[in-house]
């Protein structure tokens, strides 16, 4: 039973220390540092994390993100020409990456809450401003902008540094006086300008004028010009045509008379045609002629051939043919007779 007890207590410790250990285990986002003081000293953590040993070390975040301020200054800034001037700017400041600068911050800033840290940046962001803007006439305030935002970014580091921070930009969003200053700044020029533009106007008109002078009497000499061979182009146009028309009836005449005559040869070759034709007909008739001729004179030798045979046929044949059936019957009887006398002969 006892060493239940043990066993259990060992593994509630063992709880225990694990429990704690983690408990002690910080890790911060990149966008936080963690500050570990006490044992072996302050330590910097940026997007990471660290073990930190209850009872002999502690540790604090501090923000790493962009800071934006506006910087609207209550009184006045005066420029070089003593003009006063309500200048509106925004600030991006940040605590730089490096641990010794974060180091310094956490000095300056740890504890503090935002409203005082801010307070701090921008008392220090306006003297600098306003030292800027005493160095600088009104028109190159509004002409160059960019000027002041270099110069803040140079002047503003070394305190900035003191304090862990860096001038990320710095942008001039608008200037303005109560007199009117700067509103009648741009009178001269606008009214040089309106002077200029006056007499440009006028020159241009009077340049107009004159163009359209010189492009009338350009139209009317280029009018004249195009009246002109518009008309020798239609003279030369019916010269073209009559010698075209010419041409052409030369060509018809020499065409008919070609036709004519090729007419007459073919009338000519057509008449010698039906001379031949007539000749060989008249020769292939008396040849028509011949062979009737000779084929009736055929017919004749035929028919009295056949006449004839038919007598042949008809009383020459038959006699021969009677005589030799009597030939035929004297030689039977002949035979029987010697046969009969051969029978007598025979003796009894």
């Amino acid at each position: 039973m006892v060493v239940i007890y043990i066993i259990g207590a060992i593994v509630v410790v063992v709880l225990l220390l694990l429990s704690s250990m983690i408990n002690a285990y910080k890790k911060v986002p990149p966008n936080q540092a963690l500050i570990v003081y006490g044992l072996g000293g302050k330590r910097v953590i940026q997007g990471g994390g660290l073990f930190v040993m209850p009872g002999l070390q502690n540790s604090k975040t501090i923000s790493m993100m962009l800071m934006s301020f506006d910087v609207v200054p209550q009184q006045s800034m005066f420029s070089k020409q003593g003009i006063a001037l309500n200048i509106e700017a925004v600030a991006q400041i940040k605590i730089k990456s490096d641990p010794t600068a974060i180091l310094t911050a956490s000095e300056q800033f740890l504890d503090r809450p935002d409203t005082e840290r801010e307070n701090i940046i921008l008392h220090s962001i306006e003297g600098h401003l306003r030292g800027i803007v005493g160095q600088l006439e009104v028109s190159s305030i509004l002409k160059n902008p960019e000027e002041i935002n270099s110069k803040m970014r140079q002047t503003c580091s070394e305190d900035l540094d003191k304090m862990g921070l860096e001038v990320v930009s710095f942008t001039i969003k608008r200037v303005m006086d109560k007199l009117g200053y700067i509103d009648n700044l741009g009178v001269p020029e606008i009214e040089r300008v309106k002077k200029e533009a006056a007499i440009s106007r006028t020159q241009n008109e009077r340049d107009v004028a004159i163009n359209k002078a010189e492009a009338d009497k350009a139209a009317a000499i280029a009018q004249a010009s195009a009246h002109q061979e518009r008309i020798e182009a239609e003279s030369a146009s019916k010269t073209k045509e009559s010698e075209h028309q010419k041409e052409l009836e030369v060509k018809q005449a020499e065409f008919k008379l070609e036709v004519e005559a090729k007419r007459a040869q073919a009338d000519l070759a057509y008449e010698l045609q039906q001379s031949k034709l007539q000749q060989q007909i008249i020769t292939e008739k008396v040849r028509i002629n011949q062979l009737e001729a000779e084929a009736n004179a055929k017919v004749r030798d035929a028919e009295i051939e056949l006449k004839e045979k038919e007598l042949q046929a008809t009383i020459i044949k038959p006699e021969k043919q009677i005589n030799r059936l009597l030939c035929f019957v004297q030689k039977v009887i002949k035979h029987k007779l010697f046969f009969k006398r051969k029978q007598k002969q025979k003796p009894q």
